[in-house]
């Protein structure tokens, strides 16, 4: 069980997009915008783009082979986290939540990023443990 604990109603929203069918999923990067348009997410990606969203300067999408520079800064996702997770007065960053999985503790980016699990599974895991 992670030491961290989400605001239900957040839990739901994040827990309901993934499960949405409606986000493509990517690794390394919160948001991977491609030069079709399209983008795609990892797990605390969705959740930011869920609850403040992504936006994307023009500058930042040029021309560079087959995929766009990823949308990566950190800041704002620790700052959102620290607003949806309690965890006494710690703070929260995006690669101190773990979940256990396999009966080990793991980060929930390494889920997502090594692991390669599914939006799904990782709706399980958040639903049950955070």
């Amino acid at each position: 069980m992670s030491e961290y604990k989400l605001k239900p109603s957040i839990k739901k929203k994040w827990v309901d997009a993934l499960r949405s069918g409606t986000y493509d999923k990517t690794s390394d990067q919160l948001c991977r915008k491609r030069l079709s348009g399209n983008c795609s997410f990892c797990v605390l990606g969705v959740l930011v783009n869920e609850t403040v969203g992504f936006r994307f300067p023009e500058q930042k999408v040029q021309n560079v082979g087959k995929e766009a520079p990823a949308l990566n800064d950190s800041m704002p996702c620790n700052d959102l986290l620290n607003k949806y997770f309690k965890k006494g007065h710690v703070p929260v960053r995006w690669g101190n939540i773990k979940l256990c999985y396999k009966n080990r503790l793991r980060a929930l980016v390494a889920l997502n990023d090594s692991r390669k699990l599914t939006f799904n599974q990782l709706a399980d895991l958040i639903e049950e443990q955070l």
